[in-house]
């Protein structure tokens, strides 16, 4: 009896998500849309520009979204950024709803408008004046994420694509140069 119930509730969800595959493969206005990008952050790092005088910070990002149709595309961006202050190292991951309007499509440069609404956490640490002592004073740290960004992007296989993107985080106060690439 338990197999025989087993086996039916393996059919009815086998049905079910092939019949969801085959509803979003059949249908070309809504696609998957999967990026990867890496970026450099060069500003004044609201609160933290009294402790450094060239504040930069490194990012990877990576988005999972849909594309609602030509222009424009929901998702999640997951992403990891590291800003080298002069007195603090600060690490933090980042997940915010990712939102892409691409204005003109199937050129070969095609520009955008795109915006980045979330939260992330981690830590930023005090730096030692001795190289082998490491990171001191760790503290926590949680920061609302909000940026809007600028940029174009260049297709170069059907459903592949380089982007390049200048934009502004409003949380750091920081500008922000990323490049990536669709997977």
């Amino acid at each position: 009896m338990k197999r025989t119930v087993f086996l039916i509730i393996v059919m009815i969800l086998s049905t079910l998500i092939t019949s969801g595959q085959d509803t979003l493969s059949s249908s070309k206005k809504i696609q998957y849309y999967h990026a990867i990008d890496a970026g450099i952050e060069i500003g004044c790092f609201k609160g933290f520009s009294q402790y450094s005088t060239y504040p930069f910070g490194v990012t990877i990002h990576e988005t999972h979204a849909i594309q609602f149709n030509p222009h424009f595309i929901c998702g999640l961006d997951v992403g990891f950024e590291y800003a080298n202050l002069d007195l603090y190292d600060m690490y933090t991951l980042s997940a915010c709803l990712h939102f892409r309007y691409i204005i003109l499509k199937n050129r070969k440069w095609s520009p955008f408008v795109m915006a980045n609404l979330g939260a992330g956490g981690g830590f930023e640490g005090l730096k030692s004046k001795r190289p082998d002592y490491g990171l001191q004073n760790c503290n926590s740290v949680f920061v609302m994420k909000s940026a809007l960004y600028l940029g174009i992007d260049h297709p170069y296989r059907p459903q592949k694509s380089l982007f390049f993107a200048v934009g502004y985080e409003l949380d750091w106060g920081c500008f922000v140069f990323r490049i990536g690439t669709r997977l």
